[in-house]
């Protein structure tokens, strides 16, 4: 492994001397960098949103209520679907 700040090489080290130093721990999937808590949330859901003419659907997981989902075919602003 290369180690890099700001661009520049700065040294050089192994995986297994990271492991010795940190310690091995086992990532697993929903883990990510580490700045996260591991696991799914349980504070997101799927928004989903339904054209009323030609029932084309989308899902989103965030909106901005200035700028709803549109249809695609330009039937205009999406309904949201309990």
């Amino acid at each position: 492994m290369i180690l890099q700040i700001g661009g520049q090489e700065v040294g050089a080290t192994s995986r297994q001397r990271i492991e010795q130093l940190a310690g091995r721990r086992l990532r697993s999937i929903g883990d990510g960098d580490g700045a996260s808590l591991p696991g799914e949330s349980a504070s997101y859901e799927f928004l989903r949103f339904r054209c009323g003419t030609c029932g084309r659907r989308v899902r989103r997981i965030h909106i901005d209520e200035r700028d709803l989902p549109r249809c695609p075919q330009g039937h205009g602003v999406l309904e949201r679907e309990s």
